[in-house]
């Protein structure tokens, strides 16, 4: 089949996409998985109707998950993106328990792994700042950036685990 290109891709219908993802992977080794996820991620965020938002974002995610599999995508690149797409679509279409796109409950779990082991209350910049301080205080403010829009929404305000999410938001003009 040879090289596949994701501006062709992009224009099928995302169900039709999702089907063909598996020749994709078959016959293109070098397919760039991480232009798909941006690109499917882009249409599911314009998408119009909600079942079209979560058909591109299915398309983002698979396509997420398949470049990380393939080493083709860095995983934190690849996690960042797919957080990204769950927190805006949630702020667009709002929270769904269980759903593997809307499930506010599995953003704000990740963020707590993510800081687990972190102190919130601690000094920043730390007074000996070592640099695997600073990258983790730097990872933590780009993890916020990622859940903006779901911390900005006043529904979510007292979803079970948003207090630490907005303790650390509280914060993050004094990480770096």
């Amino acid at each position: 089949m040879g090289s596949i290109s994701v501006e062709v891709l992009i224009r099928k219908e995302p169900d039709e996409l999702l089907r063909s993802l598996d020749d994709v992977k078959r016959d293109d080794a070098s397919f760039n998985w991480d232009l798909l996820r941006e690109a499917a991620g882009t249409r599911a965020v314009a998408a119009i109707g909600r079942e079209e938002k979560k058909a591109w974002a299915a398309v983002a995610l698979r396509a997420a998950d398949e470049g990380r599999a393939e080493g083709l995508i860095d995983a934190d690149t690849a996690v960042h993106g797919v957080v990204v797409l769950k927190a805006k679509l949630i702020a667009q279409l709002g929270a769904e328990l269980g759903d593997p796109i809307l499930d506010l409950g599995t953003l704000l779990a990740w963020f707590a792994e993510e800081v687990r082991g972190l102190d919130v209350e601690a000094e920043w910049p730390p007074g000996s700042s070592p640099i695997e301080d600073l990258r983790s205080a730097r990872r933590v403010k780009n993890d916020l950036v990622a859940l903006s829009p779901v911390i900005a929404d006043q529904r979510y305000l007292h979803a079970p685990g948003m207090e630490q999410v907005r303790r650390w938001w509280d914060r993050r003009e004094e990480l770096p």
